[in-house]
């Protein structure tokens, strides 16, 4: 038997017991017997296993399971009812190394007469605590010399045991970035089991308190979550400023683990009303060797789309007067970044599937002959020439740079936490100045920036 498992001895005619199951009966009356039966009354019909003792002294009646897989591991639900409770005999339920030797049995546990009725009583018993070898249980009848009486079982289960279930996240803390009013929800923590049965997360198992509580959420399209040993799910967040700045909060996690509540701490930056946050949560992946400010490359042309349908959701309403731009910088390039150059123009499509020729130095809004990143944040740059959105088209971001004179894999930005397909485009090279050249190699994700 493999947990888990159920055996209602439906499945055979009377008195056969099911396929596997044993009976010891050394008792030398005839009465004395291990079937199933119909009556009296079975829990579920149309069976039930008997045990019937009778007056005989040192008699081994006992019914004899299958052999079960990892007995330390497991325990049993069954419903048992006895016949008249003055002549009832308790039931020892014990375990064997071998099924057709009754002097194998050991006692593991027994239910007396005084817990027991003459109608069904659920019953639970764990092999936790079982230290031994046997694979096989037994329901040995206990008897009474001078008298007789017998007990029934049904719908008997074998399950695992429960186990006790850990909360561990892929994260302690986790900084949230949206305009304020706006309302970001593109942050995801991972939350594991790292403990032995089923971990289980209700909604209401989670809650936010702390100065800022009601300005951050979660999502409950995953909920509830069920994790097995090992298994891991992803949970949403939102972030919803009501004025900029810093903001803080507490996530509490509980559930049936045995160390909650799990909290996790929740900060969040509001920006000012006007600014758009393009590109939410903390990608899995970094990209050393390629970016808007890497330098893996000497030379590098690269394009990318922010969509009016981002950001408008994302702080910027309608038509407006682009002042500032940047991406967000994850580690600085070793070294400088030489001739940066920006190009901003409306275009219709939704990302960078085609290479985009028409951009010319009327779409320049940017340029520095010596650029070096700041780390850690938005590295927001002052437009030299604000961009004038029309508030309805998406916006085509062409960067340009070389030649740096030290190469490395350095220059590393935050991209999108989720895949973007055909998100970013570009041609590089160290042998020569390519940023005239069509853009060659698509990639599904696209930089995180501010506007």
């Amino acid at each position: 038997i493999v947990t888990p498992a159920v055996e209602s001895f439906d499945s055979v005619s009377q008195p056969d017991l099911p396929y596997g199951w044993r009976k010891i009966v050394e008792n030398p009356s005839a009465s004395a017997k291990v079937v199933t039966v119909r009556y009296p009354s079975p829990r579920s019909t149309p069976n039930q296993a008997q045990i019937a003792s009778t007056s005989a002294a040192e008699q081994n009646v006992m019914l004899i399971s299958p052999p079960v897989a990892n007995l330390a591991e497991s325990r049993i639900r069954f419903w048992l009812k006895t016949t008249y409770l003055p002549n009832a005999g308790a039931m020892i339920i014990g375990t064997m190394s071998d099924p057709f030797d009754s002097s194998s049995f050991t006692a593991f546990h027994t239910v007396p007469v005084s817990e027991m009725s003459t109608s069904f009583q659920e019953f639970l018993i764990s092999f936790e605590d079982y230290t031994g070898t046997d694979a096989y249980i037994a329901f040995k009848h206990a008897g009474s010399a001078g008298v007789s009486s017998s007990l029934y079982i049904d719908d008997l289960s074998f399950e695992e045991l429960p186990g006790t279930p850990i909360i561990t996240s892929d994260v302690d803390f986790i900084e949230m970035l949206a305009t304020e009013n706006a309302t970001t929800s593109d942050y995801f923590i991972q939350l594991s089991n790292d403990g032995t049965g089923t971990l289980i997360i209700e909604e209401s198992d989670i809650s936010i308190s702390g100065d800022n509580a009601e300005e951050f959420g979660f999502s409950n399209d995953s909920l509830p979550i069920s994790l097995a040993q090992g298994e891991s799910a992803e949970l949403s967040l939102s972030f919803s400023p009501l004025s900029a700045g810093e903001k803080s909060a507490v996530l509490l996690i509980s559930g049936n683990a045995v160390n909650a509540p799990y909290t996790i701490e929740l900060g969040g930056i509001g920006y000012p009303e006007g600014t758009a946050i393009l590109g939410h949560g903390i990608d899995p992946e970094t990209h050393p060797t390629d970016g808007p400010v890497n330098i893996f490359f000497k030379w590098q042309r690269a394009q990318m789309v922010y969509t009016a349908e981002e950001i408008l959701a994302n702080g910027i309403s309608g038509s407006n007067m682009l002042t500032h731009f940047g991406y967000y910088v994850i580690s600085a390039p070793e070294s400088p970044i030489v001739n940066y150059r920006i190009k901003m123009k409306h275009t219709a499509a939704t990302n960078v599937t085609n290479h985009d020729d028409n951009l010319t130095d009327y779409n320049e809004v940017y340029f520095s002959s010596l650029y070096m990143p700041s780390a850690g944040d938005y590295d927001v740059l002052q437009l030299d020439t604000p961009f004038g959105w029309n508030g309805i088209d998406n916006i085509l971001v062409e960067i340009t740079f070389g030649g740096v004179e030290s190469t490395s894999s350095s220059g590393i930005n935050r991209m999108y936490n989720k895949p973007v397909p055909n998100g970013y485009r570009s041609v590089r090279s160290s042998t020569g100045n390519i940023t005239g050249q069509f853009t060659n190699q698509t990639r599904n994700w696209k930089p995180q920036a501010i506007m």
